[in-house]
């Protein structure tokens, strides 16, 4: 089986509401990675690997939802977006249908994540050798999202 047919099971709730704050002025996820905004790249990589996608959206909504005209996603807006990151993940999490095997929360502001890592993490989980939840770490540092 093709690694996009294996990783279908799979939604993503890509998390891409936050204010940037640490950005000044300027939302990060508009930002040009090539030839198009971050966020956009960020729903391209998972629809690439073949998962569902719902993006949740906040901070400039209009114009980040502009970016990804066209794509196959489901678009949520989170109204409570400055209360942080949990707050997307509730917002996102009552959005989905849950009739996939697993839940990928993701974040949208990674741009070196790669396809081939998202298919690695995803056929970890998918090989039943994690039953409930799965949490990234690196150089035993617990990762994002939250």
């Amino acid at each position: 089986m093709s690694d996009k047919i294996y990783h279908s099971s799979i939604e993503t709730l890509l998390l891409a509401a936050g204010i940037s704050a640490r950005m000044g002025v300027q939302n990060k996820l508009l930002i040009k990675i090539g030839d198009k905004p971050l966020v956009r790249h960020m729903a391209e990589l998972y629809l690439r690997c073949g998962h569902q996608l719902t993006i949740v959206l906040g901070h400039q909504a209009e114009q980040v939802k502009a970016a990804l005209k066209g794509l196959s996603a489901r678009i949520v807006l989170n109204s409570d977006y400055r209360d942080g990151q949990q707050s997307s993940v509730s917002t996102g999490i009552k959005a989905l249908n849950l009739s996939s095997m697993g839940v990928l929360i993701a974040l949208a502001d990674q741009p070196f994540l790669r396809d081939k890592d998202i298919l690695t993490y995803c056929r970890a989980f998918l090989s039943g050798s994690c039953t409930k939840i799965m949490v990234p770490f690196f150089q035993e540092q617990r990762g994002n999202p939250v």
